[in-house]
C-alpha cells in the first residue's frame, strides 16, 4: 500500500571492516545509534521552589545500558539555553522568572541526549564473521552519514525514505526486492518480470504510489478504467462533473462496454477491397473495361 511509514520500520546496518570485526566497537556504535532522551536515564525528578529550579537524579544503570555520558548531557544543555548545574549524579536546571516548572520539566525530559531520531532500539547480530546492527525504526539519511557505517550496504524497508535519499530508481529496485522476498517466504514462484512491471507502475510518476484508487489507478486517464477498480458510482459522478471524455483506448474500458480489444486480430483496423471479390464474380475492373 506504499504507506509513508511502515508499521514496523527496520534497518540492517553493516559496518566497515575495522568495526565489523570487533564486538566492542560494534556495540559502542549500536548504542550511539539508539535515540535516547533525558527521561530514559533519569530515575527521579524534584523541584526546588525556593531557587525556582528542577532537579534530575541520574540512573547510573540506565546510563550505562544506554551508553549515555555526561558529555552527551552537556551537549543537550547547550540547546536548552538555561542556567544549570551538572554533577555526576544529578542535573539542576534553573527556570526563568514566572516560568511554568511542569512544562519546563516535560520539555527537558523529552530532549535528545544522544542517538538518531526514530531509531528506537538496536540489536547486534553476528553474520558471516562480521557484526551487523539491526534497528527498530528507520532514518536512512542520517545513518549513511556515519563514518563507521558501510553506506553502500545499508538496507531499510521504508521505501519512501529510499526514494527521498537515493532516488526513485533505488526505490523501484527496493520494491522488486521486497516483493520477491515476501513471495519466496510464502513458497510462491512468480516471474520477476511481473514484479518489475508492478514496480514500474508504482514509480512511473517519479514518486512512490500505492496500488489502489489513490495511487496507480488514479493515474489512469480513462474514467471507466478508474471506475472498474473501486467506488464505481462516485468515480463516474466525479468524471461527469468534470466533463471528462473516455476515448476507449485501453483494454479495460473496451471490455466494459463490449468492444473488441486492440490485441491480436483486434489490432487490425484497415480494410482492403479487391475488385471482384466482394460480389463473387472474380472479375477485375480492368477485364470489365
Amino acid at each position: 500500500d506504499a504507506r509513508k511509514t511502515p508499521s514496523t520500520p527496520i534497518m540492517r546496518i553493516p559496518l566497515k571492516p575495522e568495526y565489523a570485526k570487533s564486538k566492542i566497537k560494534a556495540q559502542r556504535i549500536a548504542k550511539r545509534l539508539k535515540y535516547t532522551t533525558l527521561e530514559d536515564i533519569v530515575s527521579q525528578v524534584g523541584f526546588d521552589l525556593r531557587k525556582n529550579a528542577i532537579i534530575f537524579k541520574f540512573d547510573e544503570k540506565a546510563m550505562k545500558a544506554e551508553g549515555a555520558t555526561l558529555r552527551d548531557v552537556k551537549n543537550m544543555l547547550k540547546l536548552l539555553k538555561r542556567k544549570s548545574n551538572l554533577t555526576e549524579k544529578s542535573l539542576t536546571v534553573y527556570a526563568e522568572a514566572d516560568e511554568d516548572l511542569e512544562k519546563l520539566k516535560d520539555k527537558i525530559l523529552s530532549m535528545k541526549v544522544k542517538g538518531i531520531k526514530r531509531i528506537r532500539r538496536t540489536l547486534l547480530r553476528y553474520e558471516n564473521g562480521e557484526y551487523v546492527i539491526l534497528t527498530e525504526g528507520s532514518n536512512l539519511k542520517e545513518v549513511i552519514q556515519l563514518p563507521e557505517v558501510d553506506h553502500r550496504s545499508v538496507w531499510t524497508n521504508n521505501i519512501h525514505e529510499i526514494a527521498a535519499v537515493l532516488g526513485i530508481e533505488a526505490a523501484r529496485a527496493a520494491i522488486i526486492r521486497e516483493l520477491k522476498h515476501v513471495l519466496e517466504e510464502q513458497g510462491l514462484d512468480v516471474d520477476i518480470r511481473h514484479l518489475m512491471i508492478l514496480a514500474d507502475m508504482m514509480t512511473l510518476s517519479g514518486v512512490v504510489k500505492q496500488v489502489g484508487r489513490h495511487g496507480v489507478v488514479r493515474l489512469k486517464s480513462s474514467p471507466l478504467a478508474r471506475a472498474a477498480f473501486e467506488i464505481s458510482v462516485q468515480t463516474l459522478l466525479d468524471a461527469a462533473i468534470r466533463g471528462e471524455t473516455d476515448w476507449l483506448k485501453g483494454n479495460v474500458e473496451r471490455i466494459l462496454i463490449g468492444k473488441e480489444i486492440k490485441i491480436g486480430t483486434g489490432m487490425v483496423s484497415l480494410m482492403m477491397m479487391y475488385p471482384g471479390v466482394a460480389d463473387g464474380s472474380g472479375k477485375s475492373e480492368k477485364s470489365e473495361k
